[in-house]
C-alpha cells in the first residue's frame, strides 16, 4: 500500500508523469511522457510556476522529498509558433537531492501539443518517447465528475502559498480504475501559468471511503 502511495504521490508532481527519482530513473527514460502540457492563456517566453512538495505520506521514500524538492515549470523559448518549456528539479536531503540536474525540455506548439521531449541528466540529454493512443499517458488532464469530485472529498477552493485559488480537478490518467486504492488529481486555474495550482494523492481507506491529501503546491507564479 505504502508503495502504490508512493507511486501516485511522485506521479502528482511531474508534466510528463513519470517519477524521476534514483532507481526509477532509468524507467523514466523508457515510458512515454504526456502528449499534452496544460497551457494557460497567451503563453510566452518567461511564463513560469514554481511548486514545492508537501505530501507526508508516512513512507519514509516520500518523506525524504518532503519540503525540501522543488520544481519549476517554464517557457524558455518561442521560436516559430512552437513553445520551448523547462521543468527543472531542486532538492537537498536523503532523496530531494537525487533530482538536482534534471530537467525535462519539451518542445509543444501553441497549444501545448507535445512534438518533441528530451531528459537532460546534468548536462545528457535523452531523448523521450511520446504517448501515443494506448499509452497511460495519452490525453492526460481529463475532468474529474462530480460523482468523483464528492466521493473522493476533493476540494473546489485550495490555499497554497502561493495564494487561495477556486480550481477544477482533472485526473493525471485518461482512464481510472474505481477498485484502485489510490489516485492522483491535479487541481487547475486557468489564471494560474500552466493552470497547476496543486497535486492531491486520493486514497481509499480500507473501509471504502476516501481521504485527499495535498502532495504539492503552487509557491509562486509569474513571468520574469
Amino acid at each position: 500500500m505504502k508503495k502504490k502511495i508512493f507511486q501516485v504521490f511522485v506521479l502528482g508532481i511531474l508534466i510528463s508523469l513519470n517519477s524521476c527519482a534514483g532507481l526509477l530513473l532509468n524507467a523514466v527514460k523508457e515510458a512515454p511522457v504526456a502528449n499534452k502540457v496544460l497551457l494557460h492563456d497567451n503563453p510566452k517566453k518567461g511564463d513560469y510556476s514554481l511548486y514545492q512538495i508537501v505530501y507526508d505520506t508516512g513512507d519514509p521514500q516520500a518523506n525524504a522529498l518532503r519540503g525540501n524538492t522543488k520544481f519549476k515549470i517554464e517557457i524558455t523559448d518561442v521560436v516559430g509558433g512552437e513553445l520551448h518549456i523547462s521543468e527543472a528539479f531542486t532538492g537537498s536531503g536523503i532523496a530531494g537531492g537525487y533530482l538536482n540536474g534534471l530537467v525535462f525540455k519539451f518542445v509543444t506548439d501553441m497549444e501545448g501539443n507535445v512534438k518533441s521531449a528530451v531528459l537532460d541528466d546534468h548536462g545528457v540529454e535523452t531523448k523521450l518517447k511520446i504517448a501515443q493512443k494506448g499509452d497511460e499517458a495519452y490525453n492526460n488532464y481529463q475532468i474529474l465528475s462530480e460523482e468523483d469530485f464528492e466521493r473522493w472529498n476533493v476540494p473546489s477552493k485550495v490555499k497554497v502559498t502561493a495564494g487561495e485559488f477556486e480550481t477544477k480537478a482533472r485526473y493525471l490518467t485518461k482512464t481510472k480504475d474505481m477498485n484502485s486504492a489510490s489516485y492522483a488529481v491535479y487541481l487547475t486555474n486557468e489564471d494560474v501559468k500552466f493552470q497547476h495550482v496543486a497535486s492531491y494523492a486520493v486514497i481509499r481507506n480500507d473501509d471504502g471511503s476516501y481521504q485527499c491529501k495535498l502532495s504539492a503546491e503552487l509557491i509562486e507564479t509569474g513571468t520574469k
